[in-house]
Parts: structure tokens; C-alpha cells; sequence
């Protein structure tokens, strides 16, 4: 590796740059496959070698394990040594004429140092990666193109030929995986699209990604589930849709667990989508309603659509707030939970009402200024709004049950990011509505499914010993204690700034609330 590293810097740089010990590069490998691989299986560890395999994508992997060791010298360190590496030497080469997609271990390391990037909590660092997701775009059309070409079929392909092709999916299915969590989080408008974007054929059954040998394989491939779905563009309209195939040809339907984590994703950027029609028109809230206008239909047909995926989700298994998932299963399905509840809160809420980039601010009084903004725009409340309400609320739910002490000291090793960011969306929009209820008048009191989830609210807050006292604003009680899920010990720095946004928002919550009480 240290040979390879000198290859790509000048002489002097190569030979001056400290590296890790092989014992530590091992352990941080190890930590990546343990804690993050098995959320973002994008990797082939069985044919990984670490002789070969070049040291970009090898340091952007011992960082990512670093990171979830707590080494933040070696994690930055490492970080910034792959990251240069590809800067000098890789991406100028990518840029040129050619349509040809990049070598796949570069769009592996772009994939791994973007997501380090962008969540590391180093808003400087998060701002130069959004300025660069231009790469993404033009790769994900290169490569998304080159594979439509290759009409080859699976059975007749080698196990290193599969392994190529596999890993060229799973490589543009992260690009969209990495623009979604990236809108989500900082409000920027999604990279791809559900329609042309995602004609992409299906990723393999786990098992088959999994096999460690050409035998293992070969074995495994004999007995995998036929499906009638190719695409993932095509397995989404079956969910979202509710399209039938024909009975005659009709063959069991198997969606792989990562499959079904882009397909989460994919219905997040349908939902994001839909707001765009239905606050363009209508400005009035009072327009929401039974009454045949086109918002009022898109409303319903996404609720129909979210409920089509939460019974597809939750099929087989008891519908249990406080359960993860079993190691037979692994985490993947339970991180799809975390990723339907954004797609509920998405349909309902209006990004423009709130400045996402603030977790990029240095300046404090930025963060408050938007924070302000927020706490005072306009939320809509209907019956669908509840329903989104409902579902935001098991964002908190959920670790309350299973043990809010032992989320805040294990969720940063086991789960995955995207919890912390469901977390992240279900709190603004939860808090914003609460706040909304709680400063509505007699005209507007809330009705009993408003008033059942405000009480199931104010139970939970006294389930964790919140200071909440009953005349103190609610959504500032919700505010704190989520946002004490987010600034203990995550390794992803981007949740302590989650945590101190969300605690502000708490503080302005509150002056808004004592300001209408003196008022009346």
C-alpha cells in the first residue's frame, strides 16, 4: 500500500506521509465490514485483495473503520490522504471527453469519502462535497448506459465476470442511496430521478453476494429465486403502483433486502416530488380537504402509496416499534422503517420552511435566524397530516422501547446513519406540528386522533423523565429530549450538529410559546 500511495504522490510527499501499523489497518477494516458494510454492502470483500486493490479505496475504507473505532486522528488522516490521492492523480482523467463510466474502485472511493464527507460533521468538508456531486451525475449516466449495453445473462457469466457487473450495480444504486440522504439532510434537491434514472436491473440476493467461492456461488445461483421483475424502476411501480402481472405468467416475486432499502430511497424522491404540485397549487390549507381538488387527490394516492409500503415492510413481522432485527435477517429491513418514516414526513412537509444547510453554519445567529423562520411558517394540519404525524412520532417511539439509554450508547456502532437521519426529519416535522397544535385556537382545537397523539407524546416524555411540566411548550420538551438522542456518542459527526440544531430550535420553541401566552 505504501508503494502504491508513493506511485500516486510525489517522491517526497509518498515517503514523508505516516500511515497506520498493519495491525491497525486490520482492525479498521474489520470495523468498516462489522459496522457499516453490512448497511452499504457495495464492497466484495470475498474477492478483495489488499494487494492489489488500490490504497485510495483501501484508506477511504480504514477511515470509514476508524471513524466507528473513535480514532479521529487516523479516520481524518486517512480521509484526507485518499481523498488527495484521488484529487492528483484519478479524477482529472474521469472529466475528459470520454462517456466511458470511471473505474469502478474510483466510484467506490468517490462513494465512501462523499459519505464520510457529508456526515463526518466537518461542515467545510460537507460544503466542498456538495459542490462536487457533478461526478455522481455524469458517472451514474456512464455507467447506468454501459450496463443497458452488456446483454449478457448471469448463468452465462464467470464468477469474476458476475462480481464486475454486480459491483458496477450496487455502485450506482449508492449514488442514489447518497442523494437521497444527502437531500434529506441538507434540503438539496435530489440528484436522480424514479424514472429513466432507475432502470437499472435489480441487485443480486444477498447470499449470492455473499458467497466466498466460485463453488459457493456456482451452488448458490442454482437455487436463486426467479423473479419476473428486472429493474428497479419496474419493482417500484409494482409498490407504488400496485401494478399486477400477468396471472399466466406469474412467478413469486423476491426483492432483495438492499433492493429494497433503493427502493425506500426511490420512494423518498417520488414523495419529495409530490409537494412540488400540491403546495403550487394551493397556498390555503382550508383547500385540503374531500373536496376533489387536484391536491387533495395527490395527498390521497401518496397515503395509499406509503400504506401499499408499509404493509410490504411489515409483512411476516409483528408490527413492534421496540424490535430491530435478528441476525438471521440482518439490518437492512429495519433500516427501511427508518427510511418510510421520512417518505411520511417528505409528503407533508414544506422544505422551504426551513433552512437545512444550517447544520453547515459556523455562525450561530444564522442558525437562529432560520430556526426563527421555521417556528413561525404556516403547517398544514389534516387527516393525512396526522397519519404522517403518527408514523414521525415512532421515530421516538422507537428507541424509548427498545431503551433510551442503550440506543444512545450502541445505535452509533450498530445502526445505520440513516436512523440518525429519519431521527434528524421525523423531529422537525413531529416538533413543528406539536408546536402548531399547541398555538392553534378554539376554532381550530385539535380534533381526537390530534388530541390521542399528543397525549401518547406527553406519556412518553414521562417515561423518560423529561422536564416537561405541562405548561411549558410540548414541542420544546420533544425538541430536548430528541435531540439527546443525537449528540451522545454517534461517530458520524454530523449528529452532534443535528443535536445542537434541534436543542435551538427547542429554545425557540419556547420563547415563541411564552411570547403567545403573555399575549392572551
Amino acid at each position: 500500500m505504501r508503494r502504491d500511495m508513493q506511485s500516486r504522490l510525489n517522491t517526497s510527499e509518498g515517503s514523508e506521509t505516516p500511515l497506520p501499523s498493519a495491525k491497525d489497518m486490520q482492525r479498521f477494516v474489520m470495523s468498516y465490514i462489522n459496522c457499516f458494510h453490512r448497511h452499504l454492502p457495495i464492497i466484495h470483500f470475498a474477492s478483495f485483495d489488499l494487494h492489489t486493490t488500490p490504497s485510495p479505496l483501501t484508506f477511504a475504507v480504514c477511515a470509514i473503520g476508524a471513524l466507528y473505532r473513535l480514532d479521529r486522528k487516523w479516520s481524518n488522516s486517512l480521509f484526507q490522504l485518499a481523498t488527495q490521492m484521488l484529487e492528483v492523480s484519478s479524477i482529472p482523467k474521469t472529466l475528459g471527453a470520454s462517456l466511458a463510466p470511471s473505474p469502478l474502485w474510483i466510484a467506490q472511493t468517490r462513494i465512501l469519502l462523499s459519505i464520510f464527507g457529508m456526515f463526518g460533521g466537518k461542515p467545510a468538508v460537507a460544503r466542498a462535497g456538495i459542490s462536487k456531486l457533478g461526478f455522481f451525475m455524469m458517472d451514474y449516466s456512464a455507467r447506468r448506459t454501459a450496463l443497458l449495453a452488456d446483454t449478457r445473462r448471469d448463468e452465462d457469466l464467470t464468477w469474476e465476470e458476475w462480481i464486475s457487473k454486480e459491483s458496477s450495480k450496487r455502485v450506482l444504486c449508492s449514488f442514489f442511496i447518497l442523494s437521497d440522504m444527502i437531500s434529506i439532510t441538507y434540503g438539496v434537491t435530489p440528484g436522480f430521478t424514479t424514472t429513466h434514472d432507475l432502470v437499472i436491473e435489480m441487485p443480486c440476493e444477498e447470499k449470492l453476494w455473499n458467497a466466498l467461492s466460485t463453488e459457493q456461488w456456482t451452488s448458490l445461483r442454482a437455487s436463486q429465486v426467479s423473479s419476473p421483475i428486472k429493474t428497479i424502476r419496474e419493482a417500484m411501480a409494482t409498490l407504488i403502483l400496485a401494478r399486477k402481472e400477468d396471472s399466466a405468467n406469474a412467478r413469486p416475486l423476491y426483492i432483495s433486502g438492499f433492493t429494497t432499502v433503493v427502493l425506500m430511497h426511490a420512494v423518498n424522491v417520488h414523495m419529495w416530488t409530490l409537494p412540488q404540485f400540491t403546495q403550487s397549487f394551493s397556498q390555503d390549507a382550508s383547500e385540503v380537504g374531500p373536496d376533489g381538488s387536484l391536491q387533495a387527490i395527490l395527498l390521497s394516492a401518496a397515503s395509499t402509496a406509503l400504506a401499499r409500503c408499509h404493509r410490504a415492510l411489515t409483512q411476516g413481522h409483528a408490527e413492534d416499534p421496540g424490535s430491530t432485527w435478528s441476525e438471521s435477517e440482518g439490518p437492512l429491513m429495519f433500516n427501511c422503517r427508518a427510511l418510510l418514516r421520512i417518505a411520511y414526513n417528505r409528503t407533508f412537509t414544506d422544505f422551504a420552511a426551513f433552512n437545512r444547510m444550517v447544520l453547515l453554519a459556523d455562525n450561530p445567529q444564522e442558525v437562529k435566524q432560520a430556526l426563527a423562520v421555521y417556528v413561525s411558517a404556516k403547517q398544514q394540519r389534516s387527516h393525512h397530516h396526522t397519519k404522517a404525524v403518527a408514523k414521525a412520532f415512532e421515530g421516538l417511539l422507537a428507541p424509548v422501547k427498545i431503551g433510551l439509554m442503550l440506543v444512545r450508547k450502541t445505535a452509533a456502532f450498530n445502526w445505520s446513519v440513516e436512523h440518525a437521519v429519519a431521527g434528524w426529519d421525523s423531529a422537525l416535522f413531529l416538533t413543528k406540528w406539536i408546536h402548531t397544535v399547541e398555538k392553534s385556537s378554539a376554532a381550530q382545537a385539535p380534533d381526537e386522533e390530534e388530541r390521542k397523539i399528543l397525549e401518547q407524546v406527553k406519556e412518553l416524555l414521562a417515561e423518560v423523565e423529561s422536564d416537561y411540566s405541562g405548561d411549558t411548550s410540548l414541542a420544546a420538551a420533544v425538541a430536548t429530549t430528541w435531540a439527546s438522542l443525537l449528540d451522545d456518542v454517534w461517530v458520524w459527526g454530523v449528529t452532534p450538529r443535528m443535536g445542537s440544531v434541534l436543542q435551538e430550535l427547542a429554545n425557540q420553541f419556547e420563547k415563541d410559546y411564552r411570547s403567545q401566552a403573555r399575549g392572551s
